[in-house]
């Protein structure tokens, strides 16, 4: 369930989610919170970047090294993605002065001619890189510019996703690509997908050819969802990342009157068919209690007087429960319902409301 809204404060986006799971349980639905989006490589990556940049700065260039070669590892296992390409770049240039701190040129060159396929125009400025390095940058230039060339050719799914080669992004629709010859590292991301890539060899004058296929992301499919607009269209994503999971979206637009709070739910069944809308409405009470209305809506009980409280019958047309949820049909007890909530603003209130469908 995505539940988008400007007016439930956080307090309330936490009943709700709770409340809806119990009430959804009680009823022997299957509910479960949904699941975090992947992980974004990029603040642990630039923090480490800097913790070798600092290692080299305290005169420990072992240490330094030690680091940046790690550092480029998870990146490489990150598959390009979480730094861009100058962090890279400036990852190698201290990966190329601390080599030749420790007498190790040979080294040196391999991180610099790296550096150079990455970014041609490399360049280090004296103030923040000595002599030594600059000097040695160049003599590599001239070395990396003569070295021979091949392509890599990718094979992507989805078709939309993007791709990035050395951290650089790669402009255009194009899935074959001219590089140098040597190690590159592909990268490719989209919407609720997790993201993947590869790492690749290129032999001079050869075509290594990859295969690409991003898996779907609920958790990150479902967070774009939330951000989506009230009463906006429902992102196609999400609806596919559900159903791929054999759960069913159910979205939920949340606001505020002056009698309390008003749910329009919608059932989600595929990309182009959406079950009708029904209108919930708590008077006088907060996201707990309109969170078991909206229970009651995806799973009804089989017999409703089993919900009735004890008491009689005021009139013969009164429901004998306080949850009016009349006619419509529910999520059966066997479907998925995934609990997926965001929302600002407002305070939480009581269980004790009258629930109505609006006409």
């Amino acid at each position: 369930m995505v539940v988008r809204s400007r007016d439930l404060s956080p307090a309330e986006r936490e009943s709700v989610r709770d409340a809806v799971v119990s009430e959804l349980g009680a009823r022997g639905a299957v509910a479960s919170r949904p699941p975090s989006p992947s992980p974004d490589p990029g603040a642990a990556l630039a923090a480490d970047l800097e913790a070798g940049a600092a290692a080299y700065a305290n005169l420990h260039p072992d240490d330094a090294l030690a680091r940046i070669d790690a550092l480029l590892s998870a990146w490489e296992s990150a598959s390009g993605l979480g730094l861009d390409r100058a962090q890279v770049v400036r990852a190698l240039a201290i990966g190329a002065m601390s080599a030749l701190a420790l007498a190790s040129p040979a080294r040196a060159d391999t991180y610099l001619d790296r550096a150079i396929l990455m970014d041609p125009a490399i360049d280090l400025p004296p103030a923040q890189y000595p002599p030594a390095i600059r000097e040695r940058l160049a003599s590599r230039r001239a070395a990396v510019a003569t070295a021979a060339r091949g392509a890599i050719e990718i094979a992507l799914q989805p078709p939309g996703a993007t791709l990035s080669i050395d951290g650089a992004p790669l402009d255009g629709t194009s899935r074959r690509v001219e590089v140098a010859s040597g190690l590159h590292v592909v990268g490719a991301r989209a919407p609720a997908h997790r993201s993947s890539g590869a790492r690749v060899s290129v032999e001079p004058g050869a075509t290594a050819t990859i295969a690409i296929t991003l898996e779907v992301d609920l958790g990150g499919a479902l967070a774009e969802a939330e951000r989506s607009a009230p009463e906006s269209a429902i992102p196609a994503d999400a609806v596919r990342a559900a159903s791929s999971e054999g759960a069913r979206l159910v979205v939920v637009d949340v606001a505020r009157d002056a009698s309390g709070l008003v749910a329009d739910v919608r059932d989600v069944r595929d990309v182009a068919t959406t079950a009708r809308r029904r209108s919930l409405r708590a008077r006088g009470a907060g996201a707990v209690a309109l969170a078991r209305a909206i229970a009651l809506e995806l799973a009804p009980p089989e017999h409703a007087a089993l919900l009735a409280p004890a008491r009689p019958r005021e009139a013969a047309a009164a429901p004998a429960w306080p949850w009016i949820v009349a006619g419509g049909a529910g999520i059966a007890a066997a479907v998925v319902v995934i609990i997926a909530i965001a929302a600002s603003a407002g305070g939480t209130e009581g269980w004790n409301v009258d629930a109505t469908r609006l006409p």
